[in-house]
This record gives structure tokens, sequence and C-alpha cells, in this order.
């Protein structure tokens, strides 16, 4: 079962936090070894986080956008819900 949009916005949110400007480029890093291990469903989990990031106002740049398959996050509460997310539930490995 793939994680739901608040899972991707939390995990965006704590890359964010770990990684500050970085957080899009770092993401991105996780895309090509979930590719290369031919696992479609993960390199998609990232992709959706890029995005994310994005939404949240991270680094990201229109190139990272493009490549993700997922559908955009709707926002489903204030400002300051996403600003409270804090915590992940899609396994980030570094």
């Amino acid at each position: 079962m793939p994680p739901s949009d608040l899972d991707i916005a939390q995990t965006a949110h704590q890359w964010i936090a770990l990684h500050g400007d970085a957080a899009t480029a770092k993401a991105r890093e996780m895309v090509e070894p979930m590719r290369k291990k031919d696992d479609k469903d993960g390199a998609d989990v990232w992709l959706r986080i890029i995005v994310a990031i994005g939404m949240l106002g991270g680094t990201a740049d229109p190139a990272s956008q493009a490549e993700g398959r997922g559908e955009p996050l709707k926002s489903t509460g204030s400002a300051s819900d996403s600003a409270s997310m804090t915590t992940p539930r899609v396994p980030v490995s570094p």
C-alpha cells in the first residue's frame, strides 16, 4: 500500500528540517538507487517527496517536479498543520 499524502508531507517536512536548502537534492539522490534495485514503488515515493518538498517551500527545481509520477498533494488544512509535522512515517534512509 503506497504511503498517504499525509505521510509524504510529513516526510518532506522532516527532510527539509534535516537538509535545509539541500533537501531536494538529497531526496533526488534517493531515486536512482531505488531504480537500480528495480524498486519502482520506492522511486515513486521519493519522487512524491520531492514534489512535496517544493510545495512546502523547500528548494525544488522544475525538472525534479516534472519527473514526479504521483498526484500533487492537496492541502487538507491550514499552514500551521504542515508546520507541526515532524515525524516521518515513510522509512527515510541516509
